[in-house]
């Protein structure tokens, strides 16, 4: 920290220093950052650390933010020491990152394997952003543990509001129970989607929206299946 001060003295008044204990942010408010960028460092982490950090990017994230992360895609040596290993590389795969990512609330835009001292993918380069939650959902619906609303036919709706123009991503519940989720915006239906499956799986909808009032209703795809499980709704505003 001291080499950092010293050699961008005068340089920028905007740049701060925080010395952290190796696993969290604690120096960091939360929602307070735009980009959280890590470059030829998590490579070397353990996988505990690299999961401890994805954790506080999710927290110190402002919503709609994103964290550009090079991380280790070794997994050849799981139960191995991490100085034996090709540049030093911890154990940590494409794969693993992105459940950690998403178990702590982060989605992955993009990821990219890379060689590295001649050894082809050996590391990976992450995109997350934080996800964009809409405000409260008004309406009557259905509450079930783990949902954001269940539409438990068609006599239901759930209703949120749009601040500006943007992208919504719906996170659904695809059963074999649920029906047609039925997106409108005042007279106009933005989307129709599909959410009935025989297997239980997470199925994300996408659609623009204006500004105003977006509402959701189940509608009956025939033989009664008339149920719509959303688990949670996403916003990325359209730029002007």
């Amino acid at each position: 920290m001291d080499v950092c001060r010293r050699r961008f003295e005068g340089r920028d008044s905007k740049i701060s220093y925080v010395v952290n204990d190796g696993t969290s942010l604690a120096g960091v408010p939360t929602g307070s950052v735009t980009l959280v960028y890590s470059f030829d460092a998590m490579v070397h982490f353990d996988s505990d650390v690299v999961r401890a950090y994805l954790r506080e990017f999710a927290r110190v994230l402002a919503p709609d933010a994103h964290a550009f992360i090079h991380h280790s895609n070794y997994t050849a040596n799981p139960t191995g020491r991490w100085m034996d290993n090709p540049s030093i590389r911890n154990f940590m795969s494409k794969d693993l990152f992105a459940h950690y990512a998403h178990k702590e609330g982060l989605r992955v835009l993009s990821q990219q394997v890379l060689t590295w001292d001649g050894i082809a993918e050996l590391d990976c380069l992450t995109l997350l952003r934080k996800p964009n939650p809409l405000g409260d959902v008004r309406g009557t619906y259905t509450k079930r543990d783990g949902m954001l609303f269940v539409l438990a036919g068609a006599h239901e709706s759930a209703t949120v509001t749009l601040e500006r123009p943007g992208t919504v991503s719906v996170n659904a519940h695809a059963h074999e129970w649920c029906g047609r989720l039925v997106v409108r915006q005042g007279a106009r239906v933005l989307a129709t989607f599909e959410v009935h499956d025989p297997q239980p799986r997470s199925k994300l909808c996408v659609f623009e929206a204006e500004a105003g009032e977006v509402v959701f209703h189940a509608e009956d795809r025939g033989g009664g299946r008339g149920e719509a499980w959303v688990r949670g709704l996403d916003v990325r505003w359209r730029k002007p």
